[in-house]
């Protein structure tokens, strides 16, 4: 387990990028890492990776008391495809990166890695004809013939079709169930979240607004939501009315409408929304993050 105890971090005096973080990164589970961009999020990978150094080290305790530049060894990051290298084949990459790190060369394994990820049989074709969710992929095999523990992905299915998209997700579940690897997932995709993060870490404001599993967070509102798409003057109306009833709401812009989002179990809410179109459907993540950015203060 990691420990950030009481982590703060600033580049220039008087902006804290994070402030006051206390919180654990638990082995062998995927946890998501969601905030707005310049809430802090690859501020704190950089600080877990060893790439920035905290003004005191003792804000981050590392597994089983190593030093950083030990624990160092056991991190993968996976920052994007430009990782790679389009002039070599898929093989080609992996053994360059085990030659970086020094590490021998051992075939099997290599090919063991590209089957789990299903580029066996394209190994030796030129990674520059590969799509974005092959390359992915390998980015993925790279940090299991690495023998990494510790893996770090930044937005790995950003800019994929649904398809590869599904089938990384797939990937990032395996290398934690079957590979017992732990995994660290800075996304904006709040659906890759929810299907496939035990825990949550959501930084708002360069602090930790929350901790914990997606159920927990859940739990903070009600299992069900109310949403209207109409026009401004409608929902300021309708705004004011759950204010009133002390409802957590929130509301954005949908094209030429707004939508409310209103948190409640109560069915009886319906008559005061029911001359508009209303859907009462269950609560999502994004629901969730729209209510800290948008409602909580600045």
């Amino acid at each position: 387990m990691i420990q950030f105890n009481h982590l703060s971090f600033q580049y220039k005096k008087d902006q804290p990028i994070l402030a006051n973080i206390s919180c654990a990164l638990e082995e062998g589970k995927i946890t998501g890492l969601i905030g707005l961009n310049g809430a802090g999020k690859t501020t704190l990978i950089k600080l877990l990776c060893g790439l920035l150094i905290p003004a005191d080290e003792q804000m981050i305790q590392y597994p089983n008391d190593v030093s950083r530049k030990e624990f160092q060894k056991s991190i993968g990051l996976v920052l994007s495809e430009k990782q790679l290298y389009s002039d070599m084949t898929a093989e080609e990459n992996l053994v360059f990166f085990l030659k970086l790190q020094k590490q021998p060369i051992l075939h099997d394994q290599i090919a063991k890695a590209l089957e789990l990820v299903g580029l066996n049989g394209i190994e030796h074709q030129l990674v520059g004809a590969f799509s974005s969710g092959m390359k992915q992929k390998l980015n993925i095999a790279r940090m299991l013939v690495a023998q990494k523990d510790w893996i770090i992905l930044d937005e790995p299915t950003a800019r994929l079709d649904p398809v590869s998209k599904q089938e990384v997700n797939q990937m990032i579940l395996t290398l934690c169930t079957k590979e017992h690897k732990t995994v660290l997932l800075s996304t904006h995709q709040m659906n890759d979240v929810e299907s496939i993060c035990q825990n949550i870490l959501f930084l708002h404001n360069h602090h930790l607004a929350f901790d914990g599993s997606y159920s927990d967070l859940k739990s903070k509102f009600s299992d069900k939501v109310y949403e209207v798409i109409a026009e401004d003057s409608q929902i300021d109306h309708l705004c004011k009315f759950c204010d009133e009833q002390n409802l957590k709401w929130y509301s954005v812009k949908e094209g030429l409408f707004t939508k409310l989002v209103c948190f409640s179990n109560d069915i009886n809410l319906i008559n005061v929304l029911g001359h508009l179109t209303i859907q009462r459907r269950p609560i999502h993540l994004e629901d969730l993050f729209f209510f800290y950015t948008l409602r909580t203060p600045q």
